[in-house]
């Protein structure tokens, strides 16, 4: 995007801090409970910071130059430059970027350097301030001058550590994000409504012509995912309802076939019984009657033989009362 206006600068920037070959060399442990540092400003970056930066930038451009086509980074030089959507009525930046969300950048506050002490006025300020107490502890405990100043050097040093600002990339700008997602970007859009500056009356129009479409879009999208995963929801609850009532269905009717089945199998059962007891009773007859054919044989065989006998004591009669007859 093209820049909407030219910023107005700043005024000079100021030096770089001081090197630590300024400090001294000799250290002495020191409780940190004693002292409590003051809360450090922001320092703008000085050359040393510069020239690191740059000497990062640079080997980012050659990698880009060895390995830019094997991991396809296009060649424009300004693809990834990032113009602001506008500023505030405070002079403060904001910027859109692929997330599509808001952020604000703030930049550094001018301070000035406070005045450095000269060597000398700082020793004679030490020895003035101290020299009573220097000279009670030397009489308590033999401890030398050289030590007291070896002491207030080392303390001095700590104090430049905990004073220099800590250094988080940003040379002590503020970056912040101020809206994520359609509803927090109308929120804040609503802000600018009644505004009266220009520079927020151009970034509001930058937000509704560019910004806001997108957003649209993606809410549209996202409700009608959001839809679609309740229509997807109520199906399955559908259909687990109608599986819970499909397997009800099918318990019933296993259990009314497994009753069929006992059923079944309990008539079978009696039917075979009944089968047996039939078979044993006509078993039974069989053998009675069996019985009693033998034994009408038998009666008849028993018959034929006493017949028989009969017959031949009558013949034995008969002849022997022919015989006697036949003697006289």
């Amino acid at each position: 995007m093209v820049s909407l206006r030219k910023r107005p600068h700043s005024g000079t920037e100021q030096t770089a801090h001081q090197t630590s070959a300024s400090r001294p060399s000799n250290s002495v442990e020191t409780n940190p409970t004693e002292r409590k540092s003051p809360e450090a400003k922001p320092q703008p970056a000085g050359p040393l910071q510069r020239l690191r930066n740059n000497w990062y930038f640079a080997n980012l451009c050659q990698w880009i130059y060895l390995f830019g086509q094997a991991v396809k980074i296009p060649d424009e030089i300004d693809v990834d430059r990032i113009e602001p959507y506008g500023w505030d009525s405070e002079d403060r930046s904001y910027y859109v970027l692929d997330d599509n969300r808001l952020y604000r950048m703030t930049d550094a506050p001018e301070s000035t350097p406070p005045p450095s002490k000269s060597k000398k006025s700082r020793k004679s300020q030490r020895s003035g301030g101290r020299s009573s107490k220097r000279r009670r502890v030397g009489q308590a405990t033999g401890v030398d001058s050289a030590d007291a100043e070896e002491e207030d050097a080392a303390s001095e040093s700590i104090s430049d550590d905990a004073a220099r600002p800590i250094d988080d990339g940003l040379g002590g700008a503020k970056w912040e994000c101020i809206a994520v997602g359609y509803s927090e970007v109308m929120s804040f859009l609503a802000t600018l409504q009644k505004t009266k500056d220009e520079n927020e009356k151009v970034l509001r129009d930058q937000i509704k012509r560019h910004l806001l479409p997108i957003l649209e879009k993606q809410e549209n999208s996202r409700k009608r995912k959001q839809q679609q995963r309740n229509k997807e929801l109520e199906n399955l609850s559908k259909m687990a309802n109608a599986k819970r009532s499909s397997r009800l269905a099918v318990k019933q009717e296993q259990k009314t076939m497994e009753e069929n089945a006992k059923e079944e199998e309990r008539i079978q059962h009696e039917n075979q019984a009944k089968a047996r007891k039939e078979e044993q009773i006509m078993l039974k007859r069989e053998k009675e009657r069996d019985q009693r054919l033998r034994a009408r044989e038998r009666r008849m065989k028993d018959r034929e033989s006493r017949k028989l006998l009969y017959q031949q004591e009558l013949a034995r009669l008969s002849s022997q009362s022919t015989e006697a007859a036949a003697a006289m």
